[in-house]
């Protein structure tokens, strides 16, 4: 990264339904703003517990509320009904692992790639918390799903998804999705939880013109980091 270089880090999680609704949003951005600024993908790292056990029916209530109220706000669609035959764990350790692997190999598909994390999760009710579903994605995109899976079990990820979630933390109180502009050392946080397209471009407008009136004062509807959204 050169001095001058901006960068916009999207900070998300698959499994993170304000930011399934935001991802229509953010395709927008990144159109319009792709000369502008390089973009990559940070693994917000939602809920991360391996050793939770499958959903129960309590589980599935609630997240079916969270579902039903992004729904109800943002006019997203999501196929709640699938969530009564979902009978794995709601960790969404594996589903950032993916995201993280998927940008170490091919950087310039990576938010295809969620896309598809997220049409299999909300949409057709699969177990992205499966190498399986990560594998067979990837081989649906013309990719190398032995060479993913290879590289999804390494050290190196371990490393790398570490990275990302101490970046997130980084912030106080984080909430996803968040987007982050950097600009050599400086940092500056646009948005905190989801927010209107014209909202974000705008800010984005304003920090190219160079001014300071940013609307990242409050915070969107979100997902809190280890809790709930």
């Amino acid at each position: 990264m050169t001095s001058q270089e901006r960068i916009i880090h999207y900070i998300s999680d698959p499994m993170c339904p304000w930011c399934f609704a935001f991802s229509p949003i953010f395709d927008r951005i990144k159109s319009e703003f792709e000369n502008n600024f390089r973009f990559t993908y940070i693994a917000g790292g939602l809920r991360l517990r391996p050793d939770e056990p499958p959903m129960n029916e309590e589980f599935k209530d609630m997240l079916c509320g969270y579902w039903e109220t992004v729904e109800l706000e943002t006019g997203r669609k999501f196929d709640i009904d699938l969530v009564d035959n979902m009978n794995f764990a709601f960790n969404t350790e594996p589903a950032c692992r993916a995201m993280v692997t998927f940008r170490h190999l091919y950087q310039d598909q990576l938010f295809g790639f969620e896309k598809q994390l997220q049409k299999a999760f909300y949409q057709e009710g699969s177990d992205i918390t499966n190498p399986e579903t990560f594998k067979s994605i990837v081989l649906n995109m013309g990719l190398d799903p032995n060479k993913f899976d290879q590289v999804y079990n390494s050290e190196a990820i371990d490393d790398l998804l570490e990275q990302d979630i101490n970046y997130t933390k980084s912030f106080e109180k984080p909430l996803l999705p968040m987007i982050v502009i950097q600009q050599g050392e400086e940092k500056i946080l646009l948005m905190k939880g989801y927010s209107e397209h014209k909202i974000v471009s705008k800010s984005l407008d304003n920090f190219l013109s160079g001014s300071k009136e940013i609307e990242n004062s409050k915070s969107g509807p979100a997902c809190e980091l280890g809790k709930g959204c």
